[in-house]
């Protein structure tokens, strides 16, 4: 695109029709190209631009102390190529068990995506490490919806919500050298109140950073400056607040900005660079250790192995001998393997209830509603089809009793939690629509 396209784009007029159509939730692809029409582009820069000059202030009173932030996932998926049938968990198991092994006792949270992603049974081996669990989908839900949030744009959600005033985000996949909790006392970090690693070089089919096309679709030059990697980022959430929700708003517009780069980690490096706030970052560049990012501190020293292109399973990784502490980490898989089965929500694992039995209006918002019958015993009467046949409840520390469906082949498909005097919660499966069980 010529810098005259650009600069054409960029006088157009802002769309107020375009405006609220992109206010209204994400753009559904009509017109196909819409990403890249002027008109659009323009919406999506004036919308920045408000953001940028209004951000709430920080709450004072909410945050506190330093801690780990981790977005994990049990829900299989696919991943640089690699079918992972227990999601992002094995890898978080691994990160965790390490930073304790090595003498971390930072407090950490692990963030997940609602009801496919985690259950009581990961949540019971994880607390005794010393990890706090957050919901991001009920926060989602129930008092701070995003416009988006699905893979990458949980993480700034999660840095963001976390109880802690100063975080270390580590991705799932990464693994410390050291115990990282010294990053916080870095002069430069105090300072600025941020520090970012640097991304891998360009080279292939990438000739620049961050390419002038990035550059203009927040409003800004081209500069060349280094990209970020966000498998770890360390913010003083108070003194990193404004640019924290910039970067939270690049990520819930993904629909736009995932268009022109690679998920979530140039989008703080837009937030930051946008509003020209400062961070730290290691003059030390970022390498490839077999399929591993390799970082280094602001002393030029190895500190995290990110296994972006090698995400572990039960089984363990694809590829051995690049690990710095290779013989602990097998063992983090094996004990896991141990003491999971890698299923979520599994029949057997739950209870009936007597007080949660009754009838219910049951409803899949979105599809239809009709009543379903909770029987005393952990059947479904009045309403029963092949995929609601069975009912189990699961006391939780902060969900307090959540009921699951289950098909006629013991598979979960629904999972719920009170709010409200309703259960409410999703499909895991198919539609993954949103539902709710409301006693008649």
């Amino acid at each position: 695109m010529s810098d005259q396209t650009m600069v054409d784009w960029r006088q157009l007029p802002v769309d107020e029709a375009i405006v609220r159509r992109i206010n209204a939730g994400p753009i559904n692809g009509d017109p196909a190209d819409w990403q890249a029409r002027g008109e659009f582009k323009r919406a999506f820069l004036h919308l920045l631009e408000q953001r940028c000059m209004n951000v709430e202030p920080y709450p004072r009173d909410r945050f506190s102390g330093r801690g780990i932030v981790i977005a994990t996932s049990a829900r299989a998926g696919w991943s640089s190529g690699k079918n992972l049938p227990q999601g992002f968990l094995p890898g978080s198991w691994v990160t965790v068990n390490e930073l304790r092994r090595l003498g971390c006792t930072l407090p950490i949270t692990l963030a997940y995506l609602g009801f496919e992603e985690f259950d009581e049974s990961l949540r019971q081996l994880f607390e005794p490490l010393g990890c706090e669990i957050m919901d991001l989908r009920w926060l989602d839900w129930w008092s701070d919806p995003m416009r988006i949030l699905a893979g990458w744009e949980t993480k700034v959600y999660a840095i963001e919500h976390a109880p802690y005033e100063r975080v270390l985000f580590i991705d799932a996949d990464n693994v410390p050298v050291r115990d990282p909790s010294y990053l916080f006392d870095y002069p430069a970090m105090q300072q600025t109140g941020a520090m970012f690693w640097p991304d891998l070089p360009p080279g292939g089919n990438r000739s620049e950073w961050v390419s002038p096309v990035v550059w203009q679709s927040v409003g800004m030059e081209y500069r060349p400056y280094r990209d970020f990697e966000s498998g770890q980022l360390l913010v003083n959430k108070k003194q990193s607040w404004h640019a924290l929700k910039v970067a939270r708003f690049l990520n819930e517009h993904s629909d736009y900005w995932y268009s022109m780069i690679f998920g979530d980690k140039t989008t703080y490096f837009l937030a930051w660079n946008k509003l020209g706030q400062p961070y730290a970052m290691p003059e030390r560049a970022a390498g490839w250790r077999c399929k591993a990012i390799l970082q280094f501190d602001l002393n030029g020293q190895p500190l995290f192995e990110h296994a972006c292109q090698d995400k572990p399973t039960l089984n363990g990784y694809s590829a051995d001998g690049y690990f710095t502490h290779e013989a602990a980490i097998h063992q983090h898989i094996r004990d896991l393997a141990d003491r999971w089965d890698g299923h979520l929500w599994h029949l057997a694992r739950g209870d009936a209830d007597t007080s949660v039995a009754g009838l219910y209006t049951y409803t899949r918002h979105g599809l239809g509603a009709r009543p379903l019958e909770l029987l005393p015993e952990g059947a479904i009467g009045l309403g029963r089809e092949r995929c609601e046949t069975q009912w189990r409840s699961f006391d939780t520390p902060t969900r307090g009793t959540v009921v699951v469906l289950y098909s006629d082949t013991d598979m979960p498909v629904a999972v719920l939690a009170e709010h409200d005097g309703v259960y409410w919660g999703q499909w895991l499966h198919y539609e993954k629509c949103r539902c709710s069980l409301e006693l008649v």
